[in-house]
C-alpha cells in the first residue's frame, strides 16, 4: 500500500507506483523502503548494524532453532489444509534480519509447499531488511513501520509477530476475516541465569495476559528448555541480542562478555490469536 495516500502500489521493473504517482525505488537486494521519512523519530531507526550482526551469528549457530521449528509447525498445522488455488499470505511484523521467515520458506520448500504460500517481511531497520532481502530470494520484504503497515486491508491471512512491537489495531486491519496473529514473546524465567549476572536483584519477566484488542484467543504453547553456551562470542552475541547490554555499565558489561561459558534459560511462550470479525 502506498504510504503517502493509503492506495494501492503495483509493481513496475524496477519500482512500485500508485495511480496518483507516488513511486518508491527498488534496491538492488531486492526491497523497497516504505518509511516516510517524516515518519522517522531518527535518521536511521530500528536496530544497528552491531546488534543485527550479533542476531546473525547467534540464530545461524542453531541456538533458537526451537523456536522457529515450533513457528514452523504451529503455521504448517493452522494452514494445513490449503491448495496452491487458495494462496496463504503471511507478514512477518517486525522481522528483523529475516531468520525466522527464512527458516519457514526453506521448511516450505523442503516439503514442496512453495506455491501455496506468499511470505513478507517488514522492518523499521533499513540495514536488517537489506541483509533479510540478500539472504532470502522467496520471502519478498520492506522497510516500514509495525505502527504504521503499508499494507492494503484485509489481504493477509496470517501476522507473525516475534519479541517484536506493534499494533492490533493495524494488525487487525490488514487480516482477513478468521485471520491468525502468532506471536513469539518471553516466557518468566527467560534468560534468567543471565539476568542474574547483571542485576543484584533480578525479577521475572512480565508476561502480558490480555489478548490484544479485536482477537480472540486460540492456542499456546509453552518453549522452555536449557541453553549452553560453551564460548565468549556466543555470550557476547547473545547479550547484544538483549536490552540488558545497552543498560548495564561498562565494568558488568565486561565481566559478561570475558566468560567463557553460560547456562541460562530458554522460556518463551508461542500463542496463536484470531481475528474476531465485525
Amino acid at each position: 500500500m502506498c504510504p503517502v495516500c493509503q492506495t494501492s502500489l503495483d509493481r513496475l521493473e524496477r519500482q512500485f507506483a500508485c495511480a496518483n504517482g507516488h513511486t518508491f525505488d527498488i534496491a538492488k537486494e531486492g526491497y523497497v523502503n516504505l518509511l516516510l521519512a517524516h515518519h522517522k523519530k531518527t535518521a536511521d531507526p530500528g536496530d544497528n548494524k552491531e546488534m543485527i550482526k550479533s542476531r546473525r551469528a547467534f540464530l545461524e549457530k542453531g541456538h533458537y532453532d526451537t523456536l522457529s521449528e515450533e513457528l514452523n509447525k504451529t503455521v504448517l498445522a493452522t494452514f494445513c489444509d490449503t491448495t496452491a488455488e487458495d494462496r496463504v499470505q503471511i507478514l512477518d511484523a517486525g522481522c528483523g534480519e529475516g531468520f525466522y521467515l527464512w527458516q519457514l520458506s526453506n521448511n516450505l520448500k523442503s516439503q514442496g509447499l512453495s506455491d501455496a504460500f506468499g511470505l513478507w517481511g517488514l522492518d523499521i531497520s533499513r540495514s536488517a531488511i537489506r541483509y533479510a532481502a540478500r539472504r532470502d530470494e522467496f520471502s519478498k520484504f520492506a522497510v516500514g513501520s509495525t505502527y504504521r503497515l503499508p499494507i492494503l486491508p484485509k489481504c493477509l491471512n496470517a501476522i507473525l509477530c516475534i519479541f517484536a512491537p506493534g499494533s492490533s489495531e493495524e494488525f487487525q486491519r490488514i487480516l482477513k476475516p478468521g485471520g491468525k496473529l502468532i506471536t513469539l514473546s518471553p516466557g518468566p524465567k527467560h534468560l534468567a541465569a543471565l539476568k542474574a549476572m547483571i542485576y543484584d536483584a533480578p525479577e521475572d519477566h512480565q508476561v502480558e495476559t490480555t489478548t490484544p484488542a479485536g482477537f480472540a484467543h486460540s492456542n499456546q504453547t509453552h518453549i522452555s528448555h536449557r541453553l549452553h553456551l560453551e564460548n565468549s562470542e556466543d555470550i557476547g552475541n547473545l547479550l547484544l541480542m538483549t536490552p540488558y547490554y545497552w543498560h548495564m555499565d561498562k565494568p558488568t558489561q565486561e565481566r559478561v562478555l570475558s566468560m567463557a561459558e553460560l547456562e541460562t534459560e530458554i522460556d518463551i511462550i508461542l500463542t496463536t490469536y484470531q481475528k474476531i470479525d465485525n
